[in-house]
């Protein structure tokens, strides 16, 4: 489908209410690591931007009210590992990896083209600039951008 959401194995998604998942987006579960749970989970009141991909074999979880820009990619896994027992295989027969579960709170503003890499936790209140690389954790309540992304502002209450 050209203008559709693509959704690979919706048993392992949820999604909350009146959230909106915009044109070309792709959500992808593959529920390797926690069988019978869904994988990928997505509050209320959310926007996911077109051309979004999200993909999971181990969870990402969004919280409420969060609004993702327009191709985002929010991942949990890789094809393999860096080491050369797998770079000698094709990507595509390698087998899935994750270094843990992605985690986005509350009132989270992620900017277009922002990448979210595996094992990640963004706190709440957190504003993502546009083309950032989430490597490492963030706190609640700041502003972060970058390549990778680092905080460039706190937000005072």
């Amino acid at each position: 489908m050209v203008w559709g959401v693509r959704i690979t194995h919706p048993e392992d998604i949820a999604v909350g209410e009146d959230t909106e998942i915009w044109r070309e987006a792709c959500l992808t579960a593959n529920n390797i690591c926690h069988p019978g749970q869904p994988v990928i989970k997505i509050g209320y009141h959310c926007i996911i931007g077109a051309r979004t991909h999200i993909t999971a074999i181990n969870s990402i979880d969004i919280g409420h009210d969060v609004i993702i820009g327009e191709s985002v990619l929010i991942s949990d896994n890789s094809h393999g590992t860096s080491g050369p027992e797998t770079l000698n295989t094709p990507p595509i027969g390698r087998p899935l990896v994750s270094k843990g579960g992605v985690k986005i709170g509350d009132y989270v503003w992620v900017g277009d083209k922002v990448t979210i890499l595996p094992g990640v936790t963004i706190g709440s209140n957190v504003i993502i600039g546009a083309n950032s690389v989430v490597t490492t954790d963030i706190p609640d309540s700041c502003v972060v951008a970058g390549i990778p992304a680092k905080v460039v502002k706190r937000i005072e209450a």
